[in-house]
């Protein structure tokens, strides 16, 4: 019997060993699930990000097109413009609905002969025309 009770004393022994180590195990694994749980929250959080990049980028893209597009049509309306009478270019302009901005913008890339012609024909057939273009490149602001 004394062997029975030395053997029951070290199975205890390494019950509680292997207790101890499964409460560590189990422990450990705890603080693992939890690192799986902030690692897929920072993954998720990184999705919407490039997700928000992306979409910014687009937007970007798309502005940056736009605009491109804008400078290509200043650009060959200047040469329309440059290409033909200003005179005659002058009253056409006067009498069309292209925006002001749109005028002052070829106009700020023509030479000042030319945009001198242009915008003196501009102000015999719409004066009012003329006097916004002017205060538009001067920067008047009413």
């Amino acid at each position: 019997m004394p062997y029975q009770k030395l053997l029951e004393t070290r199975l205890n022994a390494f019950q509680k060993v292997l207790d101890t180590q499964a409460a560590s195990l189990n422990a450990k694994k705890i603080k693992i699930e939890e690192e799986e749980k902030n690692l897929k929250a920072l993954q998720n959080s990184l999705a919407l990000s490039q997700n928000k990049i992306q979409s910014e980028i687009k937007k970007f893209k798309q502005e940056q097109e736009a605009y491109q597009s804008y400078q290509y049509r200043i650009k060959t309306l200047d040469q329309w413009i440059s290409n033909s009478d200003p005179t005659k270019m002058g009253k056409i302009l006067a009498n069309s609905k292209i925006p002001i901005t749109v005028l002052v913008d070829a106009l700020m890339n023509l030479s000042p002969n030319i945009a001198g012609t242009l915008l003196q024909s501009i102000a015999q057939s719409n004066a009012t025309l003329a006097a916004s273009i002017v205060n538009t490149l001067a920067g008047v602001k009413k």
